[in-house]
């Protein structure tokens, strides 16, 4: 791509497909182009890191069905599951850092992306104990993939950018958006 073109890779579609499967421990399930198969987060961030994009969507454990409930139980997992992923993203594009300037007259040594860390598709109570990991990592900013009041950050994320991937249904999401400050 040229340079004035943004690169950004993520592990969700901006319309998603629902799986008929569930994310693993230290897997996320991905759609392919020969179906759905259980990818490693380890494996996702080195495919993240050979890309070379300018933001990197972090790896969570993101619901799209929203027609069935989810379990306290599994939302409980979901939550640990991501501030974990989110966890090891930061500690490998931390390492990745600085291995890039360490090898800079290497050709293969490609700069870091930016870092944006998903915000998942649950109520903000729900998820308290991710959002409050999620401010002591070095990130970039938020990915959005649903609508989310903002105004629950903690303040240590409120000024960080703002991507929505989620599919506003009416005009009126888009400008709750736009409120919000989410591009």
């Amino acid at each position: 791509l040229n340079d004035k073109s943004v690169l950004v890779a993520g592990p969700r579609r901006a319309d998603p497909v629902l799986s008929p499967g569930s994310n693993g421990a230290n897997s996320l399930t991905i759609c392919t182009n020969v179906g759905f198969r259980q990818e490693g987060v380890a494996s996702y961030l080195e495919g993240l890191r050979k890309m070379g994009p300018d933001i990197a969507i972090g790896p969570a454990d993101v619901f799209y069905d929203t027609t069935k409930p989810v379990s306290r139980t599994r939302m409980e997992k979901a939550v640990d599951r991501s501030g974990e992923w989110m966890e090891k993203a930061a500690q490998f594009f931390a390492a990745s850092s600085t291995n890039a300037s360490r090898d800079i007259e290497d050709a293969e040594s490609i700069p870091p992306p930016a870092l944006f860390a998903p915000i998942l598709t649950a109520a903000p109570e729900s998820q308290r104990f991710y959002l409050g990991d999620l401010a002591e990592l070095p990130l970039a900013g938020l990915a959005f993939y649903s609508s989310f009041d903002t105004a629950h950050l903690p303040a240590s994320l409120a000024s960080l950018p703002r991507l929505s991937f989620a599919n506003p249904p009416t005009p009126h999401d888009i400008l709750s958006h736009i409120q919000q400050g989410i591009a």
